[in-house]
């Protein structure tokens, strides 16, 4: 399994970076200090993960409130946190399909449970429902660039540049992102 980082740091370094793309009501919150995230790998080993990965995701939330009466984790409380989210995204737009906020939320929980599939859908129905939208298309450039998709991140990026024309090239913009990791 890839290593990927977590959503929340990835765009922690593209804030750093590209300062004012989002606003704090767009953002997602920061990650809370603490201990490094564990990895996907170690993750595997929990039940909790098997029921993400199959996307029974109150099971998911089952299995991990339990964990956390067990053993306090920060790591399992953000997974919490995000399936959560997904839970109550996926609610939202069975109700309001057009739901461009829902649909951000349930990307950024997506990406952040390293479920690239489906954080690329997402994000690819967000550049539909809302194409003015460019925190869309610079998130759906860097799905595209972890799939080695080098074309498809250069003209979602293109897009994104097109929207909000003071975003550097993308080759400055991963050179930044290597820079500050």
């Amino acid at each position: 399994m890839r290593q990927r980082p977590l959503l929340r740091d990835l765009v922690r370094r593209v804030r750093l970076v590209l300062p004012g793309l989002w606003t704090e009501a767009e953002a997602p919150a920061p990650a809370p200090a603490g201990p490094e995230p564990v990895r996907l790998e170690a993750m595997a080993e929990r039940p909790a993960r098997r029921y993400i990965e199959a996307r029974a995701w109150g099971r998911a939330q089952r299995a991990l409130e339990a964990a956390l009466r067990e053993r306090p984790d920060p790591d399992l409380q953000r997974d919490l946190e995000q399936v959560r989210t997904i839970r109550r995204a996926l609610r939202r737009l069975a109700r309001w399909p057009g739901d461009v906020e829902a649909h951000l939320a349930l990307a950024y929980a997506y990406f952040d449970l390293d479920l690239g599939d489906e954080a690329l859908a997402t994000l690819q129905t967000v550049t539909r429902l809302a194409p003015e939208r460019v925190e869309g298309h610079l998130l759906l450039a860097l799905e595209y660039l972890y799939r080695g998709e080098t074309e498809a991140a250069a003209r979602a990026y293109a897009e994104a540049r097109r929207r909000k024309g003071d975003l550097p090239p993308l080759a400055d913009l991963a050179q930044a992102l290597r820079d500050t990791a």
